[in-house]
């Protein structure tokens, strides 16, 4: 496998920087098994609604635990105020005060899936963020009963954190370590919507020193025009790989806080994951990676 790194992409175009806070990720949706990895990915759920002055509903479905139990569940005021953000004994109030509105749900139901699936069609979300403990339970999130009705009624980008990883988010302090993000490129789907997510994650979580990678296996004159925005701090590299696109990304994943992937499909976020790219990638990286749905473009 070769390698070319490059300062900046091939043919960049500069595009108006989206304005502050307009990440289009409002609605945070975080489904929690209640496990210490899903605690990282509720680090991550709870960090991107409050950078976007959002909302984010915490879910877990159990029809084991009695309805006035929430014990188990995220401790939200807990969590900002380890974080430093509020003192300790803080109301509901002053979260609110943050710009920040959460909601917990407990679902009783013998399907998760379905129990999912009926609360994202009436409460729509912007962001799925959610633990994987790999390949279990990412072979049962693409076990038939949930993948298609799920993929069926939502197109939700989603951040995956794989279990064993601490991710970019400290659940500790809140501090945030995203210094470099890759960004797996090709003509099909186009790349677009996943660049920038990347400069608006950066953005939003005020990343002032980050290195966005694009990453494209092939010919570079194959390579297609990627919008890109010149930001102090910022730092774009482009490389080239020959070989498997699952490998090269796997490779480069090694050094990265986050992989952002744009995945294709008619159907849904996780009908495009079914034996995807993205699916295989998902199964091997061990950093965070979000992926991002973009329309067909056959």
């Amino acid at each position: 496998m070769e390698e070319d790194s490059i300062g900046h992409s091939l043919q960049p175009s500069v595009q108006p920087m989206p304005a502050p806070g307009m990440t289009g990720l409002y609605k945070v949706f975080h489904p929690t098994d209640l496990s210490p990895a899903s605690d990282i990915a509720f680090a991550h759920a709870l960090k991107l609604a409050l950078a976007a002055h959002g909302e984010l509903r915490i879910m877990h479905v159990d029809p084991d635990i009695p309805e006035t139990d929430w014990s188990g569940l995220p401790r939200v005021r807990d969590t900002l105020a380890k974080w430093g953000i509020l003192p300790p004994g803080s109301s509901k109030g002053d979260v609110e005060r943050l710009g920040l509105h959460i909601e917990k749900i407990l679902a009783f139901h013998e399907e998760p899936a379905r129990s999912l699936e009926q609360h994202l069609k009436r409460h729509p979300a912007d962001l799925l963020v959610l633990a994987t403990h790999q390949p279990d339970v990412l072979e049962r999130l693409m076990a038939k009963a949930v993948a298609e009705p799920l993929a069926r009624h939502t197109r939700i980008p989603t951040l995956f954190i794989p279990d064993g990883t601490q991710g970019f988010v400290s659940l500790n302090d809140g501090q945030v370590q995203l210094r470099n993000i890759v960004i797996p490129v090709s003509r099909t789907p186009s790349p677009h919507a996943a660049v920038q997510a990347a400069m608006r994650l950066a953005q939003d979580l005020q990343s002032s020193l980050v290195t966005l990678t694009l990453l494209y296996v092939g010919s570079p004159e194959d390579m297609p025009i990627v919008d890109q925005i010149d930001r102090p701090g910022w730092t774009w590299r482009t490389t080239l790989r020959t070989g498997d696109i699952v490998d090269a990304i796997t490779a480069d994943s090694e050094t990265a806080d986050l992989v952002i992937m744009a995945t294709e499909g008619p159907h849904g976020l996780l009908d495009a994951l079914l034996g995807s790219t993205t699916a295989q990638v998902l199964r091997r990286v061990r950093c965070p990676l979000l992926a991002i749905p973009v329309p067909d473009q056959g």
